[in-house]
């Protein structure tokens, strides 16, 4: 196939909080250099590296202003906390005079007013709804300038909420999240499924704490700063997805992917590879989560397993979208894929929190990856389709739609609060704590891909390279970790510096490395 037949395209994956410090646990060496990660060093190898600031060296950032760069958008002088994003992430439509938090379900000992665990438990599908169900309502006309009532680290005293300008409104807003956390904590100790957690010795999920307290802000669309781009999104994370919505991105639900420890890493990367090479959109972007839950949570080992579960996702989405030799083996894409992996933050285990260290930063035009390697799959008898992926599907059925739940005219959703705080009529569900290693871990053809160096002379790999794929030469760096690429050609880019340098690749004007 000639390169000019070919529609180009940008694959961006974050994978979110993967910079890391050397850690005591891997003999001071960092994660990413202590993890088995074939697919990721490979890329590293027939690419270029370097490592990225999220906001400006030195600096520490949250994943919404993160995104925001990444998406090309300054957050100086419009960003409004990560609230409003939150709820529009997680389906909820935000009108003027809405407030929104981000909020977990923590543990809270009220003689001592201390948050004893910000999170009460890191698996809420089940309970989540429930208890949410039993204090559901709403107060109109509030401020966003507030502050929260989380205090950001285990073990301290649960914040009241305070005004940051004079207003009423604000005014307030601090008064009424107060009064309601003193309620919310009355009506969630004596729930049903609580007081189940207490039998079973486990942490009670008795407040809501709140923090990142934002209202919906107004920004371009994507469309109208980067006309030639066309992009799409997958982010099971509200705050990715929130951020992609408000600039007006579409964003897809992709099954399986619960952005979690126990996420479908193979189902996401076959629906992503399916998106890539079906839809008109030429910037796929897809966000990994679960690698910063294990640096909030301060596990090395599981965040070792969870950094080699990239690896393997990716080794899927290559085996798809690079094909093989063998006629059993798939042809790959039939567009010139430039791949581009980073991470919006570094989330180190040692700080339990994102940082200023930078992340690495890799950019591999696929067609050095295909004449070097391939992925391919060691259990060939499996039931799988070959080509079949790159048939048209409907995929607007997985477009992400936010609902307006908040803005009920009647009193169903007050009714509801208050019956349900006087007597809980939700049904009690028996929890059992999951292990990622059989609900999420190696699926059914995640770890059957292997690395595997290609024949000199290989079908798959276009003839002659592209002006781009010339100009993507690759570095002499041979591994995806933080000290590795720092000695990348790429330097150390600035996020949002991401979306102008995709623009002109998607364009091709002629740049300097």
């Amino acid at each position: 196939m000639e390169t000019k037949t070919r529609k180009r395209k940008i694959v961006s994956i974050v994978v979110d909080g993967v910079g890391d410090l050397s850690c005591q646990a891997f003999r001071y060496k960092t994660p990413l250099e202590t993890a088995h990660t074939p697919f990721l060093d490979a890329l590293a190898e027939c690419g270029v590296t370097g490592l990225m600031d999220s906001l400006e060296p030195g600096f520490a950032c949250g994943s919404d202003t993160a995104h925001m760069l990444i998406f090309g958008y300054q957050p100086r002088g419009i960003y409004r906390g990560r609230g409003a994003f939150e709820a529009l992430g997680g389906g909820l439509d935000m009108h003027p005079g809405d407030i929104a938090f981000k909020s977990n379900f923590c543990t809270y000992d009220k003689p001592t007013n201390m948050v004893i665990t910000r999170r009460a438990d890191r698996s809420m599908e089940v309970i989540g709804p429930l208890l949410a169900k039993s204090i559901n309502g709403i107060a109109p006309g509030m401020s966003g300038n507030v502050t929260g009532t989380d205090p950001l680290v285990d073990y301290k005293p649960l914040l009241r909420s305070r005004p940051l300008d004079d207003t009423p409104e604000a005014k307030r807003t601090s008064e009424i999240i107060n009064e309601l956390s003193d309620t919310i904590y009355e009506i969630l100790s004596q729930h049903p499924v609580n007081e189940e957690r207490k039998k079973q010795n486990k942490n009670l999920a008795n407040l809501i704490s709140l923090r990142g307290p934002g209202i919906q802000i107004t920004i371009p669309p994507f469309s109208e700063l980067r006309p030639t781009i066309k992009p799409f999104v997958i982010a099971p994370t509200a705050i990715v997805a929130g951020v992609a919505l408000t600039a007006q991105m579409d964003v897809y639900t992709c099954p399986g992917a619960t952005g979690d420890y126990f996420t479908d890493f193979q189902k996401k990367a076959e629906f992503f590879a399916k998106m890539i090479e079906v839809t008109p959109y030429n910037y796929c972007f897809c966000h990994i989560k679960a690698t910063d839950d294990t640096g909030h949570d301060g596990r090395p080992v599981l965040r070792k397993e969870i950094i080699e579960r990239v690896d393997r996702m990716i080794g899927i989405l290559l085996e798809r979208l690079c094909g093989g030799d063998e006629p059993d083996e798939g042809k790959g894409s039939s567009h010139e894929l430039i791949l581009q992996l980073t991470a919006d933050h570094s989330t180190p285990i040692c700080v339990k929190d994102h940082s200023c260290e930078p992340p690495p930063l890799l950019i591999c035009h696929l067609d050095h990856f295909k004449r070097r390697y391939k992925a391919v799959r060691k259990n060939k008898e499996l039931d799988r389709e070959k080509d079949g992926w790159k048939e048209p599907f409907d995929y607007s059925k997985y477009l992400f739609h936010t609902e307006d739940e908040w803005h009920d005219d009647d009193d169903s959703a007050a009714s509801s609060s208050s019956s349900s705080s006087s007597s809980p009529s939700v049904p009690v569900v028996e929890e059992h704590e999951p292990d990622f290693r059989e609900t999420g871990g190696i699926t059914k053809e995640e770890g059957s891909v292997v690395l595997v160096p290609r024949k000199s002379s290989s079908s798959a790999v276009p003839e002659n390279l592209s002006p781009v794929a010339d100009f993507l030469a690759p570095d002499a760096v041979k591994a995806y970790a933080e000290v590795a690429c720092a000695k990348g050609k790429l330097g150390r880019f600035r996020a949002h510096e991401l979306m102008p340098f995709a623009e002109r690749l998607i364009n091709f004007e002629k740049l300097s490395l």
